[in-house]
């Protein structure tokens, strides 16, 4: 299930019945910064790896009205929470790690203090 992240909306005077033709350009557009879109109802949609985007117009009298929704999918919402949640693990581990290199300097440090002071003769 994606999750939207962001609706856009724009209007667009004096260019509402030729809906059809803004499709065709917006399309074109599109292409030529890399974007293979698809038809969809009354629309474009785009899809890869992590986002989701659905392109609308429609006419509203003279004008047209254009909308777009971007949304992140849901293999890429998965990715990520895999990804926080290695990097959780993986830092707990090194905390642990850590804790316990810690734990053994601090003893030797503290025994060899003791030691090295009930060696000096006052």
């Amino acid at each position: 299930m994606p999750i939207d992240i962001t609706t856009e909306q724009m209007s667009f005077e004096r260019i509402g019945p030729r809906t059809e033709e803004f499709l065709l350009r917006l399309n074109e557009e599109l292409s030529k910064r890399g974007y293979v879109m698809r038809r969809t109802n009354g629309g474009l949609s785009f899809s890869d790896f992590f986002n989701e985007v659905h392109a609308n117009a429609y006419a509203e009298g003279e004008n047209l009205r254009y909308t777009f929704r971007i949304s992140m999918t849901t293999m890429c919402v998965i990715a990520l929470i895999v990804g926080v949640l290695l990097a959780f693990i993986l830092g707990i581990i090194g905390f642990f790690i850590w804790y316990l290199k810690y734990d053994s300097v601090k003893k030797a440090f503290t025994a060899s203090g003791e030691i090295a002071a009930s060696q000096v003769k006052v």
